[in-house]
């Protein structure tokens, strides 16, 4: 099937390709069915005696194709409706025979679209049409709006003289915020290479919405030149402007002007009041009013935005010092802080090298300085003592064991004196053996159950009255 629209030239194909090269094409014949099936003759194109074309398409068809033995194809110049409908390509060869092959033309046509504004809107009704589109068209077309108003769609579909159509209306409750919205018809069809628009203004008309501006708490008695206006938003345009005065007329020398009320003479006390604009269009009638006060005296208006706006910059600069300040201040506390850890920790490394040099120091000094020698020799001694049967019956006796206590510790200076200092301290357990103690013995001699050190010419003897050098 082809598929194309009313009006424009359209190619019916047809091309027979013989599976044997010797087949040779010698006519192309081009019928359409009419409604009772029969054929009507469209065009004949010969090899040898060349195009014929017959009836009503003559004028409108030609041969499309150079040759018919490559493309037996017509031209269908600007197709009108009637032309839709089935077709038949006839293919004559030699010695083949002949072919055919059915073709179905399906004509669009353009949608031809008109939008039509509704009656008049009025503020207040309900579900009005705001506009309907109407877009006709072969197959039907269809059609959206494209709006941002909110409303709902209405649509139906109709049919005549070969023809389809449809009617989509928008409905809406009128609102005076509606007025000058745009309203737009979209219509979209196959035949269209893009949808096609339409729009329209919505207009709704409202009463008046008054309000009076002029006024201000500054009018004091003396003041001069004063005036009230009254603006006034409707559709249509206000066609009068009343002004009074609530229960009261209005002051002498007060002039009423459409929107304007002026005050000629200057203010007075007697001026103040309600003042009422009342405005009236075709759709109805809407008032106004503001209530005036005269003071007595002038009084001044005290413009607080530049004291805001110093106030704030006050501040600012108040909270960018208290910052810096603060930075500062910070700043100076690690400092502070850096230098005494700095301090302590000189400290600690002296301390730390002054132990170390003391201790290299005690292991080389004088062996006499040594405090841990004697007191092992003492305790080597005592268990000496104790280990012989000799000195028990000394022992309860306080004198004499303090004696022999003098006695040891004599003796061990003496050795300090004479007798060069082990490298090494010997074990508990080495002191304790007999080895040892055989040692310490050699230093000593019995005399008269007491024992007592030997005699050296180094020694410093000290006795329990006395002391001899």
């Amino acid at each position: 099937s082809v598929t194309s629209a009313v009006g424009k030239d359209t190619v019916l194909p047809c091309i027979f390709k013989p599976e044997d090269p010797k087949v040779k094409i010698t006519q192309v014949a081009w019928y359409k069915k009419n409604e009772n099936g029969g054929n009507i003759e469209v065009a004949i194109l010969n090899a040898e005696h060349g195009t014929s074309i017959f009836g009503t398409y003559d004028g409108r068809v030609e041969k499309h194709g150079k040759s018919i033995d490559k493309d037996g194809s017509i031209l269908l110049k600007k197709v009108i409706l009637a032309d839709e409908g089935q077709y038949l390509c006839r293919v004559t060869t030699f010695p083949a025979g002949n072919f055919e092959q059915p073709l179905t033309l399906i004509l669009m046509i353009r949608p031809h679209m008109d939008i039509h504004p509704g009656p008049m809107l009025v503020e207040g009704q309900r579900n009005k049409v705001a506009a309907s589109c109407t877009a006709e068209g072969l197959p039907r077309p269809t059609i959206q709006w494209k709006t941002e108003l909110d409303g709902d769609i209405i649509t139906k579909n109709m049919s005549s003289h070969n023809m389809l159509s449809v009617t989509s209306e928008f409905i809406v409750r009128p609102e005076r915020s509606m007025n000058e919205k745009l309203l737009t018809c979209v219509v979209s069809h196959p035949a269209l290479v893009k949808p096609k628009e339409a729009s329209h203004t919505v207009k709704v008309q409202y009463p008046p919405e008054v309000k009076i501006y002029g006024y201000s708490k500054a009018w004091h008695v003396g003041m001069k030149e004063v005036v009230l206006k009254c603006e006034a938003k409707a559709n249509p345009e206000p066609a009068k402007y009343s002004w009074s005065r609530m229960n009261s007329s209005l002051p002498e020398g007060v002039i009423p002007s459409n929107g304007t009320l002026k005050f000629k003479n200057a203010l007075a006390i007697e001026d103040e009041g309600v003042y009422v604009c009342r405005v009236t269009n075709k759709i109805g009638t809407r008032e106004g009013s503001v209530d005036v006060k005269i003071s007595l005296h002038m009084t001044r208006n005290v413009d607080f935005v530049p004291l805001v706006l110093i106030a704030i910059g006050v501040l600012a600069v108040v909270l960018l010092f208290t910052l810096l300040l603060s930075v500062v201040l910070i700043n100076r506390y690690h400092k502070k802080k850096t230098q005494e850890l700095a301090i302590k920790l000189e400290e600690i490394s002296t301390m730390s090298r002054q132990t170390s040099l003391k201790r290299i120091n005690s292991v080389n000094t004088d062996v006499r300085l040594q405090t841990k020698e004697p007191l092992i020799v003492y305790m080597t001694l005592v268990c000496s003592q104790t280990s012989f049967p000799l000195f028990k019956s000394m022992l309860d006796k306080r004198e004499d064991e303090r004696y022999s206590l003098s006695t040891i510790t004599t003796v061990r200076e003496m050795e300090v004196q004479t007798d060069p200092v082990p490298t090494t301290v010997p074990e508990d357990d080495d002191l304790s053996s007999p080895q040892s103690i055989q040692e310490a013995m050699n230093h000593f001699q019995q005399q008269n159950g007491t024992l007592r050190a030997k005699p050296s010419a180094n020694g410093i003897y000290v006795g329990q009255r006395g002391q001899f050098v």
